[in-house]
This record gives structure tokens, sequence and C-alpha cells, in this order.
């Protein structure tokens, strides 16, 4: 299922099992995991570092992540935003089906290269 917004765990641990709607967060390793918004049930993972990967606002009751989470190593090749634990997809319902299928022939074709 889609999620929509995210419910915030703050942990040490990132568990193995992640749970639908949850965005696990832990600032002793300074990373992020959730499953990918779409509902295809990927883990997504994002390493909290200003130079080489996302920044995290925290308000006392709200996350953003920041850049935007390009899934396109996923067949599902989701693209979205996490602001203030809201799921902002970049691309519309007409024509995700499409784009989805164009990018994964583009990863397809470069990953032949290196076999």
């Amino acid at each position: 299922m889609m999620t929509r917004q995210f419910k915030l765990k703050f942990l040490d641990n990132i568990p193995n099992e992640l749970d639908e709607g949850v965005l696990y967060i832990s600032m002793k390793y300074h990373t992020t995991a959730h499953l990918c918004a779409c509902g295809c049930g990927e883990k997504v993972v994002n390493p909290l570092n200003r130079k080489y990967g996302w920044t995290l606002t925290f308000d006392g009751q709200r996350v953003s992540l920041s850049p935007s989470i390009g899934n396109y190593q996923f067949p599902c090749c989701s693209h979205y935003y996490i602001k203030e634990n809201e799921v902002l997809f970049l691309d519309s319902d007409d024509d995700m089906p499409h784009r989805r299928g164009y990018i994964r022939r583009l990863i397809d074709k470069f990953m032949k290269l290196f076999r």
C-alpha cells in the first residue's frame, strides 16, 4: 500500500524487518531507513551526511529529508520527497508506468556495459 505519511521511530539500530509507513531514524549511525513509499516493499536506506548523503530536519514532531529520494535502482523507480512526515511524489500517476519503463530500460542498458 502506498505511504502518504510516515510515523517516526528514533532508535540506535535499524531493525532487519521494517514496518510499512514507518521512518526509522538512527542518530547514532547517521542513517534513516523505510520501506519504499510506493508500496513495492523495497528497503530504502539514506545516510545522513551533508556532503555525500541526505540532511534531516526535525522540529520536535516532524521530519524532512533533503534531497529527494530517487529509487531508480528498484523496479518501481519511485521518486519522492519526505517533507514534515508527508510523502510528496514527483511523478504524476498518469505517466508513471511509462516513466518507470523508460528509466528501467536505461538502467538495464547501462548495467550491461559492466557485465
